[in-house]
């Protein structure tokens, strides 16, 4: 209960986490043995902005590439400017001001294994709502996949949103 978390901590088991840098703020309870472990409420605070709810269940550790990670009935907020002090290269590698999008909402279902991850859910944005299935295969690597099936019931762009690349 009330845990202060780094990422340079986290990175010890997550070595792709080494370049990043913020303190994570943990609320509820985690149960179960290292290669089973169980948060029920979990909550995560970080930025000015950011917070993530849910029960996670984390199987396999302490081999990360086989661990299952769930996060089921997930409620996460946060913001572009959150988001682009947490992880910059986002920042950089996006040709588009995704600030314009203000406050982010998701609720939904996520899991991950490995390099992949699944994420089904409604993200609601300052210009509109996704529904969305999404899949990610082989993130940060050259054979990177991804798969979207969804409906956009309302959402609002036009080119003032879009940056010139550097």
């Amino acid at each position: 209960r009330n845990s202060r978390i780094h990422t340079k901590d986290l990175a010890c088991f997550a070595p792709e986490l080494r370049d990043i840098s913020f303190e994570l703020f943990a609320t509820g309870e985690v149960h179960g043995t290292v290669e089973n472990l169980v948060a029920d409420e979990l909550e995560l605070k970080t930025g000015l902005n950011s917070q993530i709810k849910g029960k996670l269940t984390i199987k396999g550790l302490p081999d990360t590439d086989l661990t299952t990670y769930e996060l089921k009935d997930a409620d996460i907020t946060t913001n572009m400017k959150d988001l682009y002090q947490q992880i910059p290269l986002l920042e950089k590698n996006i040709p588009i001001d995704l600030k314009a999008l203000g406050a982010l909402h998701y609720s939904g279902n996520i899991s991950a294994k490995g390099y992949n991850l699944q994420a089904n859910g409604q993200l609601t944005t300052q210009l509109g709502v996704i529904n969305a299935n999404l899949n990610l295969k082989n993130i940060g690597n050259q054979s990177f996949t991804y798969n979207i099936i969804g409906n956009v019931p309302s959402f609002e762009t036009d080119e003032r949103y879009y940056r010139d690349w550097e």
